[in-house]
């Protein structure tokens, strides 16, 4: 079965944030780095790390008065090579950006 397990990982513009298993004070940081810097940050999860995403989110929100959001759901089907078998496992994405 495929992991995502990186913190950070630039894809295109390089302002998405990976929501894995560490504590959730990295990814508001990589979240507030983004902001700060960029102007936009971009937050992705998958399965059981979707309330991480949610609750970085919302943290990051609290700390800037002027910002929209725009959320994204839905289910990535993953092959399991040891059960042999299909997965759905459901995906977050939520941009956030400084208007």
């Amino acid at each position: 079965m495929e992991k995502k397990t990186n913190t950070e990982k630039t894809e295109g513009n390089g302002n998405c944030v990976y929501v894995g298993k560490k504590h959730i004070y990295r990814y508001v940081l990589a979240c507030h780095k983004n902001l700060s810097e960029k102007g936009d940050t971009k937050i992705v999860a998958r399965g059981r790390n979707i309330s991480k995403a949610v609750d970085t989110a919302e943290i990051v929100k609290r700390n800037y008065a002027n910002l929209s959001e725009e959320i994204s759901i839905g289910s990535e089907q993953v092959n399991d090579e040891e059960k042999k078998k299909t997965l759905n496992i459901s995906t977050i994405t939520i941009n956030l950006s400084v208007t």
